[in-house]
């Protein structure tokens, strides 16, 4: 059997063209890649093709690929005048950059216990990350770059509207909008796993809470996300929780 993301994808790509099809072409379909399966292990992993939003059913024993264009929307953080205003200077100061914004704040609607830090996450290429960091100081004092946990627990966790820079990784799934680069949701995902100094406290039952409720709400490109995962050397430790 292939890594969950690989079967996924060769899943989608056996039954993408069948309108509708049933439990028995699911049970041939794990059969042709190991035989051995026992048909209750493929009903259980039926049953987590669905909790994902990988196929939906339509009845006892017939489903279909679900369309995410109508069950679910695309992500993007709420970004606020102060957002834009930031990223707008960060350009203007380095326009041949490579960065992204995010408010770490986005997280917030997939969590139980919600934290009341109001953080703001700069990812730039490593070389300009130094400077980047002088150019924000001089306009912010709480400003950090690449904090350790010391510097985290003894000055960024108490500091509500602290703006941290970050070393961004090559290669990073970007997104550009509204004149704004912010990452793909499944790179935030990635990052959050991995970074477990800067994201500590979304770390345990909330990482999952985030994980999972994210799948329930967003559409998630996951070749996209095994990728990143992979260059972040994470992808094992994700494909558990998944």
């Amino acid at each position: 059997m292939t890594k969950r993301a690989d079967f996924i994808a060769s899943f989608l790509n056996h039954f993408k063209s069948n309108q509708t099809f049933t439990a028995k072409d699911v049970v041939e379909f794990f059969h042709a890649h190991d035989e051995t399966l026992p048909e209750t292990t493929i009903h259980w992993r039926i049953y987590h093709l669905k909790k994902q939003g990988v196929i939906e059913s339509l009845g006892r024993g017939l489903y279909k690929i679900a369309n995410h264009t109508e069950s679910k929307i695309t992500f993007k953080p709420n970004f606020t005048r102060t957002h834009k205003n930031l990223f707008t200077k960060i350009k203007k100061q380095f326009p041949l950059a490579s960065f992204c914004l995010w408010p770490v704040r986005c997280l917030h609607e997939f969590m139980v216990h919600l934290p009341t830090i109001n953080w703001t996450i700069v990812e730039v290429e490593k070389d300009i990350a130094e400077s980047v960091y002088s150019f924000l100081r001089e306009k912010k004092q709480d400003v950090y770059l690449n904090p350790d946990t010391k510097t985290m627990n003894q000055a960024v966790a108490y500091d509500r509207e602290a703006l941290i820079i970050k070393n961004m990784v090559s290669e990073s799934p970007l997104i550009q909008e509204d004149k704004i680069s912010y990452p793909s949701l499944e790179k935030i995902l990635v990052d959050v796993f991995s970074d477990k100094i800067i994201f500590n406290i979304y770390q345990g039952s909330e990482l999952s809470n985030i994980f999972s409720n994210t799948f329930e709400k967003y559409s998630i490109n996951l070749l996209r996300l095994k990728r990143y995962a992979r260059r972040r050397q994470a992808w094992e430790g994700i494909e558990k929780i998944l």
